[in-house]
């Protein structure tokens, strides 16, 4: 998967999310701290991710 330059207008596949949000979590630098659970359900709700699937 080529990452140096998103298409404007792109749909990832769920596996796609996963290598994505995996590779951002790995990364140290990527968060300064742990994430609080309102920050969890905010990053949930963009990815259409119900709290219920999130919990």
């Amino acid at each position: 998967m080529d990452f140096s330059k998103p298409p404007s207008t792109h749909a990832y596949n769920q596996e796609d999310v996963r290598e994505i949000l995996n590779m951002a979590i790995a990364d140290s630098s990527t968060l300064d701290a742990d994430l609080s659970h309102p920050q969890l359900l905010e990053i949930s709700q963009e990815l259409n991710i119900s709290p219920e699937s999130l919990a």
